[in-house]
């Protein structure tokens, strides 16, 4: 019910989409919305799993382009295998509405991990990368890398999506700009230059940089013709991180394709290493070794809290060193021997020690005095010097340690770990007990919004990140409360409405009312008091009599009666608004003076009032946010179909037609710059510019297409040699440049667009010539000579 009623508040296509789709997907809840339709959760009774269902609803004219790229995504998706790329199944149709079955990732995406230490991230850009790799060699390169296409499933793996940009290596450049994420492309996709790997290296690298920094290069402030001249800013982690994985940051993200690295294995490789060298990263922000101690030594990672000043020189016992900083990420390296003079804990004294040292310290004689002679006076100070020690150490200790208060120590992980499974578990019983309760229906947004949130913390759990997935669960059994309280309301309102039932004479619809309030609560006498009296009811309605044949034909009428106006109803409850009046109108046609067929059609024309201009006022201004302009104009058209004096919409819609003409115009620059040849074509393209670079804070799409018509634009006025080639006898011209007349060789400097060699000699046929010039073309010749007589 709330995942229903959430879709009739945002999206009138997902209405029309949950009607049209009621006997195969069942929406659970909108997951996003972008510029290429919405996505939601629903169910696959198929197969009998839940599953990610884009929903795509072109304008007219643009149906063929988005069944193309909803193909075209497929197909990409189904020439890669790996555990680490989402799968996507066939696209469907359904009248004017496109669907894209995907495999279902509910852990949350890759934007949650902004700012983490770099022993989190880097095992995500790991499996990235490694999908990535299989990509590349399948010729697919994915060219849009960003966080919100990095998922993460239930148990936490990651899932590469959205390859409906993605290109071929062997693809032209043509149309290569369409959906593509500015401050991640690299500078040969602003370019508009052929997809290859080099993209996705580059892209990877603007993936890793806004994760360690959290913010991607160059943001917030997109600039394509900066971006393509220079350097991108140096890295300023959020945490710290290895000298080595910085410089693999910086390489990655090279203005020249060349200077990245070569392949994808490269970069798996470094990041491999940079995450392997934690031991040696983390030594050398210790206390350097002293003078003296032997070479070769490994030491593992140190406590950065400085060590207390040494008591005295002693011997080197052959003790563990403390465990390492980062014990969740890396295995505890097996015990060493550390070659330095290091203080025994306190509380604890080293006899054997303390005596070898005191044996073996030569006793120099005293000034002044004369040397004993005897040996047994010096032999009795030593022993009771040592006996003082002994019986020092044996009164102290227990008091020291008793004295000294403990200092309590973090909570080892596994038992972390342990007390989220438990959690967890608990967690996910309460959320299983409530949809046996039918929550699904009567719970809200918050109980679906719960389920998610739980999905999120197992995910953030298994990827390392214990502090959201404490959080997620936090949220969640918050929510799960507030469904708990909304509990006792939905059984008052279902058990009216079985009431009202029953005083109408629908004992069926009253008896579908009783059942999920037994749900609700199975021990509630009013329950099973209303359940008896529908099974009398019931019972007494099937009881054989004079008129059976017609008492039976019209008892089957009712049936159909209050089947369907329950299904009115609950469509009605759900938000299902254009279902629900489908349900009353049949409940009409079979009793046209039905009194809940006309009462529920009443509701229906109310609700459709109250969400009318408002949810298609809100409906549009979020579409010009995306800048879908075609959508939020037909918004706009909607609302003053319904009052044509609303000012927002009068305005909107003059907004949205000359953003949306502006925006095609741009486009068609871009998809087919052949057309800029022409010198009418590059006047107009220009007065488009300057109109768009006028108007205030353009959203990025917007911005990307400035940068692409400005750097289009110069390169069709730069000219390109061209060589004449002739016989000397043939007199050469190009219509609109000028007659050259007879020659050999003439090289002229022609800008790009078509032109037409014409060849003339008196007595033979004429030549002519086509030749088309191409931006940035190498010089090119061609031959002009008359050879057929007239």
């Amino acid at each position: 019910m709330s995942s229903h009623r959430r879709a009739a508040r945002m999206s009138e296509a997902a209405k029309n989409i949950g009607q049209a789709l009621k006997s195969r997907y069942v929406l659970r809840e909108r997951l996003g919305a972008g510029g290429q339709g919405e996505v939601w959760r629903a169910f696959d009774p198929q197969t009998g799993v839940d599953i990610a269902l884009k929903i795509l609803q072109p304008a007219s004219g643009r149906s063929a382009a988005a069944w193309v790229a909803l193909v075209h995504e497929h197909e990409i998706s189904a020439r890669l295998d790996h555990p680490g790329i989402l799968h996507v199944y066939p696209p469907e149709r359904d009248g004017a509405t496109f669907l894209l079955p995907m495999e279902l990732a509910a852990g949350g995406d890759l934007r949650r991990l902004r700012g983490s230490n770099y022993l989190t991230v880097v095992p995500v850009l790991l499996e990235v990368a490694k999908a990535l790799e299989h990509a590349h060699e399948r010729g697919i390169v994915h060219r849009d890398l960003k966080p919100g296409n990095v998922l993460f499933d239930a148990r936490g793996r990651v899932k590469l999506a959205d390859f409906g940009v993605a290109g071929r290596s062997s693809d032209s450049a043509t149309g290569s700009m369409r959906g593509l994420s500015p401050f991640t492309a690299s500078p040969e996709q602003l370019r508009g230059e052929s997809p290859m790997p080099a993209d996705d290296i580059y892209g990877l690298g603007a993936l890793a940089y806004e994760l360690l920094s959290r913010s991607p290069p160059h943001y917030p402030h997109f600039d394509a013709e900066r971006m393509q001249r220079e350097p991108v800013p140096p890295l300023v982690p959020a945490q710290q991180i290895p000298p080595q994985l910085a410089a693999l940051v910086t390489a990655m993200l090279e203005k020249d394709p060349r200077k990245r690295p070569a392949n994808m294995r490269d970069v798996i490789d470094e990041l491999d290493a940079s995450l392997n060298d934690t031991l040696t990263f983390d030594f050398d922000t210790a206390e350097p070794p002293r003078d003296g101690e032997p070479p070769n030594r490994t030491v593992p990672p140190v406590d950065p809290r400085p060590p207390p000043p040494p008591l005295a020189p002693a011997a080197e016992p052959r003790i563990q060193p403390p465990s390492p900083i980062i014990e969740a990420e890396a295995p505890t390296p097996p015990p060493v021997v550390i070659e330095r003079p290091l203080v025994p804990e306190r509380g604890t004294v080293d006899g054997e020690s303390l005596w070898q040292q005191v044996k073996e310290a030569p006793l120099r004689p005293r000034p002044g005095l004369e040397p004993v002679r005897s040996s047994l006076p010096r032999a009795i100070v030593v022993l009771l010097f040592l006996a003082a020690i002994a019986a020092a150490a044996y009164y102290w200790l227990p008091h020291a340690t008793t004295a000294t208060p403990a200092t309590s120590a973090p909570a080892p992980e596994a038992q972390l770990q342990a007390r989220f499974t438990t959690d967890h578990a608990v967690l996910e019983q309460r959320i299983r007990a409530l949809e046996a309760r039918g929550a699904a229906i009567w719970g809200g947004p918050g109980f679906m919004t719960a389920k998610s949130l739980s999905a999120e913390a197992a995910g953030a759990q298994a990827t390392g990140n214990p502090d959201l997935a404490r959080e997620r669960l936090a949220e969640a059994d918050k929510l799960l409360n507030a469904v708990d309280e909304a509990a006792p309301g939905a059984l008052n309102a279902q058990l009216a409405g079985a009431e009202q039932a029953l005083s109408a004479g629908q004992v069926a619809l009253a008896a579908q009312a009783y059942e999920l309030a037994a749900r609700i609560a199975p021990q509630d006498e009013r329950v099973r008091a209303g359940q008896a009296r529908v099974r009398e009811l019931a019972a007494a309605a099937a009881q054989p009599d004079e008129a059976a044949p017609a008492h039976g034909e019209t008892a089957f009428g009712e049936d159909r009666y209050a089947k369907a106006a329950g299904e009115g109803y609950a469509a009605l409850g759900a938000g299902r608004l254009s279902e629900a009046r489908s349900a009353f109108e049949r409940a009409r046609s079979l009793r046209p003076d039905g009194a809940e067929a006309i009462d529920g059609l009443k509701r229906v024309e109310a609700a459709e009032r109250a969400h009318g201009l408002g949810s298609l006022q809100t409906r549009a201004e979020d579409l010009e946010a995306d800048e879908r302009w075609d959508e939020a104009l037909t918004a706009y058209n909607s609302a003053l179909r319904q009052n044509p004096s609303a000012q927002f919409a009068q305005e909107g819609k003059a907004r949205a037609q000359a953003r949306l003409q502006l925006s095609e115009a741009l486009q068609g620059y871009i998809d087919r710059p052949d057309r800029l040849a022409s010198a009418q074509v590059r006047e107009e393209a220009g007065a488009m510019l300057k109109a768009a670079e006028a108007i205030n804070s353009p959203g990025p799409a917007l911005r990307l297409q400035i940068a692409r018509v400005a750097a289009l634009l110069p390169e069709f006025e730069k000219t390109v040699r061209v060589s004449l080639v002739s016989d000397g006898l043939t007199q050469v011209s190009i219509p609109e440049i000028g007659n050259f007349g007879g020659f050999a060789r003439r090289d002229v400097e022609l800008k790009p667009g078509h032109y037409t060699v014409i060849g003339t000699r008196e007595g033979y046929r004429e030549v002519r010539r086509d030749l088309t010039v191409s931006p940035g073309q190498p010089p090119a010749s061609i031959n002009v000579i008359c050879y057929d007589p007239s």
